[in-house]
């Protein structure tokens, strides 16, 4: 739903008739009317925007999101031209221009072809008003690349079905009367994201020749959707090869190096058993602009191999190659055109990691807001079969000249209302105090007013456990990881990786025992950290008052620290190694 009411915001935003809830309305499953049906304007000018929209899934896997906003888009389309009618109008003018050229020279067997097709389309006698409106979606506005040639294939079986669905069958015709149904492969391709063409410096496609050459190629492709038997695609296949000849020797006549002129003229959108090692829009699906929408839920973790990262170091500059979820953050950034959206279901390292630190700052400075909503694994199922904390990352309007920063919700233990997420800028309260998201940092997760608040009021301390912490010093336990209300102990409670000894000053002992046992502490480690692994930066981020003011409380804060431990340890079992 986002992704497409910020594109319409910005489609229309020179209406004043319409707004978000407007948008919100127009895509409520709940409810079939169409909040702008006194307004013929700006209906004509919605369906015109969203047959204009250019939308790319860059780790597709199996179709899951492009099928998601297809269904968004029917639903819209349905509201908006019950009948079809505008939507039949402009295809229709569609189908006439881009068989103009083979009408002017007399070809209008073509011609008559394209329009037959449109119009069978649209029939509702042999199809469902939804097939028109998937077929001519699916044809203009939805891209899909996994590297995984399997996964690219359940995303056009997937798309198949979906239109098939939306057919009528009659036993008295061939095949039941059944169409044949588009060819897919220049709509999902399998190829790796990550790898752009290495395109020569200072060498755009300008000759004559080449851009000759690239149209009629891209015309070739764009008949291979329609392509209805096997002797077609053939024929489309031969002429493609022609082609990729004659272009091959006109790029290295223009100086492209070899390499990339052979893999440009070698892709083989046919072979179904392979993925290319590179991806780029212009060649596979002719767009060269960018794309509107950029959704995605990529792969996380330490995924690359040496020889990748070797290969990506010097292309991406605001990544982190440990974690291959942060290229794709760039990756996506990269591919869209300006004012753009991506959306994104990503690991929520992105909020606490410092590896993410550039990720955060490309996206701070090159995107109007940005929105990470993060749901904790424990008890919060956001999403089906949900086995790893993830955040959502919405950012809207790339390279607008209004730049409000990053916005953070509290990471969910439980399952929230997803349309009532309250938020905080975070510009504000990076960690360390004072840090620009150009240096290291982490991003905190806020949420509502009153966590900010709480924030607001510690960060005005100018003091930290940092400057209590003192090599040689008095020995403390503390809890490395483990999710825990426990985290600090004057005696080692049991025997473990993730309990460590902790030095201090002395007469701050008891104090920072106190200090990171109560929810006070729990809160500002769930805020900075992952909720899970106690990080040292953290804890000596924590802001104290003044040292004077917590020495005027030594003697109470001893007796305190006493019975805490008398009490706490009382219910410690030993065979257990655990606090009851």
């Amino acid at each position: 739903n986002e992704s497409i009411i910020a594109y319409l915001k910005t489609a229309l935003s020179d209406n004043t008739k319409v707004n978000e809830d407007n948008f919100r309305f127009l895509l409520n499953y709940n409810t079939e009317k169409n909040p702008f049906e006194s307004d013929k304007e700006t209906t004509v000018k919605i369906i015109d925007a969203i047959e204009k929209i250019k939308i790319l899934d860059p780790a597709c896997g199996s179709g899951a999101f492009p099928m998601g906003i297809l269904h968004k888009l029917v639903l819209v389309l349905h509201k908006l031209d019950p009948e079809n009618k505008y939507w039949y109008k402009l295809q229709y003018q569609k189908a006439i221009k881009e068989t103009e050229e083979v009408f002017k020279v007399g070809d209008k067997q073509e011609r008559e072809e394209r329009l037959k097709e449109v119009n069978e389309a649209f029939d509702t006698s042999i199809n469902d008003p939804n097939y028109a409106r998937k077929l001519f979606l699916i044809r203009n506005c939805i891209y899909g690349v996994d590297i995984q040639e399997i996964a690219v294939q359940i995303s056009k079986l997937r798309f198949f079905v979906s239109l098939l669905i939306d057919q009528q069958t009659d036993d008295n015709k061939p095949n039941r009367g059944i169409k044949a149904l588009p060819n897919l492969e220049t709509k999902f391709v399998a190829a790796n994201t990550l790898i752009g063409l290495d395109r020569p410096q200072q060498l755009t496609i300008k000759d004559p020749d080449i851009e000759k050459l690239e149209s009629e190629l891209f015309k070739v492709r764009e008949d291979i959707f329609y392509a209805n038997s096997r002797w077609k695609k053939i024929e489309l296949h031969n002429k493609i090869s022609q082609l990729c000849q004659q272009l091959k020797k006109e790029l290295l006549k223009s100086g492209f190096p070899n390499i990339t002129a052979e893999q440009i003229t070698s892709w083989d959108l046919f072979d179904q058993n392979t993925h290319t090692d590179w991806f780029d829009t212009e060649w596979m699906f002719g767009i060269k602009d960018g794309f509107d929408v950029v959704i995605a839920n990529p792969p996380y973790g330490n995924l690359l191999k040496s020889h990748e990262k070797k290969s990506m170091d010097d292309k991406y500059s605001f990544s982190t190659l440990s974690d291959i979820s942060s290229p794709f953050i760039e990756r996506g950034f990269t591919l869209l055109k300006n004012q753009g959206n991506l959306i994104f279901i990503i690991t929520y390292a992105i909020t606490f990691s410092k590896v993410f630190s550039k990720n955060r700052e490309l996206v701070a400075n090159g995107f109007k807001d940005i929105y990470i909503f993060t749901f904790d694994r424990d008890r919060c199922r956001i999403f089906e079969s949900m086995t790893q904390t993830v955040s959502i990352l919405k950012c809207f309007n790339k390279n607008s000249f209004n730049k409000k920063g990053i916005f953070t919700s509290r990471m969910f233990r439980e399952t929230p209302a997803i349309n009532n997420i309250e938020v905080t800028n975070c510009n504000k309260y990076l960690m360390p105090k004072l840090s620009e998201y150009n240096q290291k940092h982490r991003l905190p997760k806020i949420g509502e007013d009153i966590n900010r608040q709480i924030l607001e009021k510690l960060l005005r301390f100018n003091d930290n456990v940092g400057s209590m912490i003192k090599n040689g010093g008095h020995k403390i336990w503390i809890r490395t990881s483990g999710n825990y209300w426990y985290n600090a102990f004057d005696r080692k409670p049991y025997d473990s990786v993730e309990i460590s000894p902790l030095y201090v000053d002395k007469d701050f002992a008891n104090f920072i025992i106190l200090l990171m046992n109560p929810s006070l502490f729990y809160f500002w480690f769930r805020i900075y950290g992952d909720g899970r692994h106690m990080n040292m930066d953290i804890l000596e981020s924590f802001p104290l008052p003044s040292r004077e003011k917590i020495l005027k409380y030594n003697i109470l804060l001893n007796k305190m620290k006493e019975r805490f431990m008398n009490e706490l340890f009382s219910v410690f079992e030993k065979e257990r190694n655990r606090f009851m």
